[in-house]
């Protein structure tokens, strides 16, 4: 994987990292095709980082990005700089943990905006895997033409604590595990311009 930007926390260096290569075969979650290109993601003049979905050759190549180290426990911050209410239905922005171990659902927990393919759905939802367990899954309206907003978790021994707010703060701390992921869902194709 080639290193995209670096952030630091409390003295800790982490590394985003391109996530995977160009890939010929669809894979998971999705499936989908996934492109670690510049024209999928990138980091633009004002340190904003932007994942895109690409169509080439009749394949829809999607975007993620990942952190080398896991921290662990702890408070999980991204700062959106977009109405994400206004995606295509068939896209799914996720923010989310993973651990590629597979001891308790590998430790995902997720942020997702999407309509799920279907445009009168809730557009995004708190997930914590299984999402099939009493009280796992938390769907909602994200509001419409939000320009900024804030999405955390904070994660510790046996709970999880999901949090939005509106706008993005002038001085915000750095986030901890990063793993934002733009993909399509069940690799339906989205329309031009959404």
């Amino acid at each position: 994987m080639q290193s995209l930007q670096a952030a630091t926390r409390n003295n800790q260096l982490f590394r985003l990292q391109l996530g995977r290569q160009v890939q010929q075969r669809e894979s998971g979650p999705g499936p989908n095709y996934f492109s670690n290109s510049a024209n999928n993601v990138f980091v633009d003049t004002s340190g904003r980082l932007h994942l895109k979905i690409t169509t080439q050759a009749n394949h829809w190549y999607c975007a993620e990005v990942v952190l080398q180290a896991s921290p662990g426990h702890g408070t999980y911050r991204w700062y959106l700089d977009t109405p994400v209410d206004a995606l295509d239905p068939n896209v799914v922005l996720g923010l989310f943990t993973w651990s590629d171990l597979p001891d308790y659902a590998n430790r995902e927990i997720d942020i997702e905006f999407s309509r799920w393919g279907m445009v009168k759905n809730l557009n995004a939802q708190y997930v914590v895997q299984p999402f099939d367990l009493a009280n796992h899954l938390y769907r909602f309206n994200e509001p419409a033409g939000l320009p900024q907003s804030t999405h955390s978790f904070r994660w510790g021994a046996g709970n999880v604590a999901f949090n939005q707010r509106e706008g993005i703060p002038v001085r915000h701390p750095t986030s901890r595990h990063y793993h934002p992921a733009m993909d399509l869902y069940r690799h339906r194709r989205s329309r031009p311009g959404r």
